[in-house]
């Protein structure tokens, strides 16, 4: 079993990646096109990602998912008139019952963001570089 996994290492010249929940994010954010406020709906979708980043129940969701996730409670947060909009479905072929259960997982992560343990990653997008997207999560519940 080892010579065949080396035989395939080999034949793929070690290129080896996996695609993370923030390259699907930015994927999804060029193809945003009515977002008047990107950058913000983009920092915020981010912080809600590094939220998941430190959740183990969060592993079960592709990164794919989680990001489309992402997009969807930042733009739900930033009052958007359709959150889960057509060009997000254009990119994604997701149906809308994958992504509203890892949202609502997301969801009740948000809820824990002031516990001790996602203390940092809160205080990194209280920040004027990532434009204080924490404060628009402490009103959530």
């Amino acid at each position: 079993m080892l010579n065949l996994e080396i035989i395939i290492l080999k034949n793929l010249k070690y290129e080896l990646l996996t695609t993370s929940s923030y390259q699907f994010l930015t994927i999804i954010a060029q193809n945003l096109k009515d977002d008047s406020d990107k950058e913000l709906t983009l920092n915020l979708a981010l912080y809600i990602l590094d939220l998941t980043l430190l959740e183990y129940k969060m592993l079960k969701f592709p990164s794919s998912v989680k990001a489309c996730a992402s997009i969807y409670i930042a733009r739900k947060l930033l009052k958007y008139k359709d959150a889960w909009n057509h060009e997000i479905k254009n990119v994604f072929s997701f149906c809308d019952g994958v992504i509203r259960g890892c949202s609502t997982e997301i969801t009740d992560l948000i809820n824990l963001a002031n516990k001790s343990s996602f203390k940092n990653c809160k205080k990194k997008y209280s920040s004027i570089e990532f434009l204080n997207v924490s404060k628009i999560l402490e009103d959530f519940k």
